[in-house]
Parts: structure tokens; sequence; C-alpha cells
């Protein structure tokens, strides 16, 4: 780079040399040059040989070979005649666009502990840094600190992100460099619900919900270890004869662990239930007196209580007497609050005559459609229903009725035929009709004593009828 000085002498002068000079802790000569033989040196002094040259074509020029930021200084030309001498100075400031020298690298940082990051830069002037946090699309946010340094104190998780420092001083191009932040934290349980309710053997969808860095794993107990879906966030839970459930959540990472229980009720609007009567006994379709008295009990203990409705017979074992009940709330109710209201009045003589040696929830093969039958008061008065856990269909109702009606007449006719040729049978007073089936529990028909012991069976769908008459003497 060049350095002219633009001088007039006067007509008459006599220009004797021209000096150059550097002020290096005081004015330092360059080189010189010898007027008038036009003969140019430059001194060996501070490697000025090497910095500097003097031009041979202009007059009164300095040429600085390689500029850096040690030629920023103030030079000088001294001009020297016979009689007189001049001495004229230039400053010369030197322009160094922004450079990164040191900027930090990737972090990973515990949340709630201090942090510092830095981002040096040279140049002339100095440059200014600024420092932003980079978003989804690559740009740069809001500036959120100024400076070489930036503090973090007390970091936590919100400040994970990647961050750009950007040196600048008005010279050259914008330069900057981004850096990661991962702060870390322990694994912790946000959201899962402490109690849950489902209806008997049905499933439930149980959802664990956690945070942490690194991710957490999961595991579930009251599950197949041996199941990948014990090691997922969500668990589906299949309920089978238990009233209540304590399942366990629990997630770790390296850096801690936390557990959470949520419990499991089986509830529904209608509960089953299986009570065992020790010290009473029972025929197989004789056992009418026995459940009235039983349904009172029950409307008693129930009565004014969790939105009690009724109870309905579903079955009934005789021998050891073992009745399988349906009671209807209004609303949802939990089991385990119905067995306890049994249990207690088991206990308290709630029952009354009745001892009641076992109470449990009842499950019943979902694919099979059980039998509930509503408290009969004589034989006259029994009603069959084919019905649900929950409630009785009177479409089936009405199927069955049907379908029995069928068989009836059926059987009439035969009977008639049987009649007709001769055959009797009248050491028989009458004969019993009992048509067994599923979902029917029993019936009973007297016929004429001339009718003959015979059993007939067909099918319908999904279900199977058999009649079959008994003679009795």
């Amino acid at each position: 780079m060049p350095l002219r000085w633009s001088y007039t002498l006067t007509p008459g002068s006599n220009l004797q040399s021209t000096t150059f000079f550097i002020e290096d802790g005081g004015f330092v000569s360059i080189g010189k040059i010898y007027n008038p033989s036009g003969i140019t040196t430059v001194f060996d002094t501070k490697d000025h040989r090497t910095r500097f040259d003097i031009s041979r074509s202009e007059v009164a020029t300095l040429i600085i070979n390689r500029v850096t930021e040690r030629e920023e200084a103030l030079y000088e030309c001294e001009l020297e005649t016979v009689n007189n001498g001049w001495r004229y100075r230039i400053r010369v400031i030197v322009i160094v666009p922004a450079k990164l020298t040191n900027v930090s690298r990737d972090q990973t940082v515990l949340e709630g502990s201090n942090m510092t990051s830095v981002c040096e830069a040279t140049g002339r002037p100095s440059p200014n840094i600024t420092w932003n946090r980079v978003l989804e699309d690559g740009s740069n946010g809001e500036v959120l600190q100024q400076g070489p340094a930036w503090d973090f104190l007390n970091i936590n998780r919100t400040a994970s992100g990647t961050y750009r420092c950007t040196a600048y001083n008005g010279f050259g191009s914008v330069t900057s460099q981004a850096f990661k932040v991962n702060v870390v934290y322990p694994a912790k349980i946000v959201k899962l619900a402490s109690e849950h309710e489902v209806a008997a053997q049905q499933s439930v969808s149980l959802d664990c919900q956690a945070e942490g860095n690194p991710k957490p794993t999961y595991t579930w107990t009251l599950c197949d270890s041996q199941q990948s879906v014990c090691y997922e966030s969500v668990l589906n839970f299949q309920t089978s004869n238990k009233s209540v459930y304590t399942i366990t959540c629990r997630v770790a990472n390296n850096l801690g662990s936390d557990t959470r229980n949520t419990f499991l009720f089986i509830a529904s609007d209608a509960i089953n239930v299986t009570l065992v009567i020790t010290g009473e006994n029972c025929t197989d379709g004789e056992y009418n007196q026995l459940w009235e008295k039983l349904s009172k009990k029950i409307h008693v203990i129930f009565a004014g209580k969790l939105g009690y409705e009724s109870v309905q017979l579903k079955n009934i074992r005789c021998g050891s007497v073992i009745v399988d009940l349906a009671l209807k709330f209004s609303s949802t109710v939990r089991e385990r609050e119905v067995l306890f209201m049994l249990q207690d009045a088991a206990n308290s003589g709630g029952f009354g005559d009745f001892n009641v040696s076992a109470i449990t929830g009842t499950r019943y093969d979902p694919g099979i459609t059980s039998t509930m039958a509503t408290t009969p008061t004589s034989s006259s008065d029994i009603t069959v229903q084919a019905c649900g856990d929950s409630a009785c269909s009177y479409t089936v109702f009405g199927v069955v009725i049907g379908i029995f009606v069928v068989i009836l007449i059926a059987l009439v006719v035969y009977i008639f035929w049987l009649h007709k040729e001769g055959k009797q049978y009248s050491q028989y007073s009458k004969c019993v009709l009992t048509v067994t089936s599923t979902p029917l529990p029993f019936f009973e028909k007297t016929l004429p004593a001339s009718a003959e012991p015979s059993t007939l069976s067909f099918y319908c769908i999904g279900c199977k009828y058999e009649v079959t008459a008994k003679p009795v003497a």
C-alpha cells in the first residue's frame, strides 16, 4: 500500500533528500531518497527492509509491503533543501475484519448448575459480539446476550437447544459459530391417573407420562416381564378375577428414577356376585322359597345405598347352595364396595338365618350369554329371560318362547300319534316334560299319562334345546 506525500518547492529551492519515519517509541527512520541522484535506501532497522519499500518512480512515496495491525502508526516525511527542511505526517489506521478465535463447544450440563459459554473474537475496530438462540428453521432468534462471555446461572431444561455467537465490526463479512447446550435431568412421572374404573373382564389403557433427559425407560408391574409392552409408556391391561388391582409405573434414566401407583377398580351399574350358603338345602327346580327369602335380605342390605335398584338371580346350584346374583344400580359402583357390604352383612347377621360362607365377584366367559331370572313367587309365576351380564334382552325372550311353542306342538302331535297307534303306558299317573337349554334354566309341563317317554333334540343358531319326557309314578 503506497503512502504519498504531495508538495511544491518554490523556485530556486534545491532538494537534497527525502526521509521517511515511523513512530515506534519515538520517530525511527525507515529509509531515504538522495537527491538529485535519486538513489533510495531502506535502513536495516526493525525489519524495515521486509516491511517497507520506497518508490523510485514517484516522489515522496513510501510503500507498505503487507498491511497488518503492526503497520497502524504515525508516519512522517521529511524534505531537506540547501537552506530549509519540512516535515509532514500521515496517520495510518489499519482495519481488520472480525475473526472468531475461541468459541465454546457443545456442552452437556446438569439442570440447576451453572455454565459459562465464551465467544472471543479479534478485529480492528474491536468487533461487537452477540448471542442468539437458533430457531427451528435455522435463523437467529432475538439477541439474548452481548459480549464475549455468557453466564447461565441455575440453568433449567428450557435452556436446551442450539445457540449462535456472531462477531462483526462493520468491515468484511459477518462471522459466526453455533454450539449446542444439552441440559440433563432425572426421570420423573408427570401424569398418571391415580385410579381407573373398568367393567369386569374388560381391558383398560394406562398412560404413564414422564419427562427426563436422557429419555427415561418404563417398567410396569402386574405385567409379564417377557412382554415388550411392559416397557412402554402405555400399558393395555386386561382384568381377570380380582376386584382391585394395584399397578405400578416406574421410570428411570442414568440420573434418577420415579415410581407411582394407579389403582384399578372393577365397576359397573350391574355387579355379579356369587354367594356360597351353608346349612341350606334345595332341589334343582325347587328353590322358589329360598330365593324369595334371600332376595328380601339383599333388598334390606342395600336399601338406600349405592343407588341400589334390584337383584336378579342368574344361577343357583343346589347341594351346598351356590347362588349367582346380579345386583343392579342406578349408576356405576365399584365391585369392591358391593362385596364389602355383603361381607359386612354376612359378619353382622344381615343375611338372617342364611350362613354365607363365601362371597366373590363372578366372572363369565364373555363368549357365552349368561342366564338371569327375576325372583319367582310360585311355580306358575316363573319368568324366564335370556340376559347379558347387566340387562335382559326382550328380543331373545320372544325368540326362545316361540321356539318352545314349536317344540311343544311337535311333541303333542307325536304323543297323539303314539296314542293312535295304541301304545299305552297306564302304569304312570303323569309325565313331567323338562326343557333344558342354554340359556333357559328349566321349564316343566305335565302331560297325559299316555305319553311315551322320549327325547327330542334340535339345534338353533348359537344354542341347543333338549326336550325330555320323563314318566313319573
